[in-house]
């Protein structure tokens, strides 16, 4: 899914969903089903994609969209420091 289809040079087409919440959801189950056998730099690679296409979900959706999205970020949040979120983010800048 990654090597082909869900990475962050990947340019978005047809339906927003698929991008900003079909997507994100299996990949942010995958990372935490598999988490004890992935990578740091699986992880680092598949959260960074999470974040590609689901930057801030406050900014633009509402109502059942964003009570989708919330706990996609939030899963692809628990395996990296408070800190390094925060480096990633707006939030410091």
């Amino acid at each position: 899914m990654h090597d082909n289809r869900y990475n962050p040079q990947k340019a978005t087409y047809n339906n927003w969903w698929d991008w900003e919440i079909g997507s994100p959801q299996s990949l942010a189950d995958i990372i935490t089903l598999m988490y004890p056998v992935l990578s740091a730099q699986q992880i680092k690679d598949y959260t960074d994609t999470i974040d590609r296409f689901i930057p801030d979900p406050t900014k633009r959706l509402i109502g059942s969209s964003i009570k989708r999205q919330a706990p996609i970020c939030s899963i692809n949040h628990w395996p990296i420091s408070y800190g390094e979120y925060l480096a990633r983010t707006s939030l410091l800048s």
